[in-house]
């Protein structure tokens, strides 16, 4: 299942085997080599005060009616009437963020705002990246776990 990917790689060879789709494999690519390069985080000017880069990656797929997301430990899915993918590079998912909850992943062009919300509905953590996505803009939501 894409939830369960841990490989940036392992995650586009396996969602390029789900659809054999022309423009879906394409787009899938196409986000591929947007996170293969530097590019995101530099045209946003996503450096820390030491020049390093940011960390954390969230991928983003959807596919037969169901979007799935993974950002370091955290994952989750949701119902989904698009088709596609998308790659964002941005804040790391604290190493002390347990448990679950619901979220809203909200997909722009070229960013992606994730809340993740604990079981009593407080926020557990606020992820922020940038990045491509290709045929899923707009607000989703659905359950994370860790």
């Amino acid at each position: 299942m894409l939830t369960k990917v841990l490989d940036l790689n392992q995650f586009f060879v396996g969602l390029k085997k789900l659809d054999s789709d022309v423009d879906f494999q394409d787009d899938v690519a196409e986000v591929e080599r947007a996170l293969a390069e530097p590019l995101a985080e530099e045209a946003a000017g996503l450096r820390l005060g030491d020049g390093a880069i940011l960390d954390g990656t969230l991928k983003v797929a959807a596919i037969a009616g169901k979007l799935v997301f993974k950002v370091d430990s955290a994952y989750g899915s949701g119902p989904c009437n698009k088709k596609g993918a998308g790659g964002f590079k941005g804040s790391p998912v604290p190493s002390g963020l347990t448990g679950g909850g619901k979220y809203e992943l909200v997909i722009g062009r070229i960013k992606a705002k994730l809340i993740l919300y604990n079981q009593d509905s407080s926020t557990a953590y606020t992820y922020k990246g940038y990045g491509l996505e290709k045929g899923i803009s707009g607000t989703w939501t659905g359950t994370w776990s860790e």
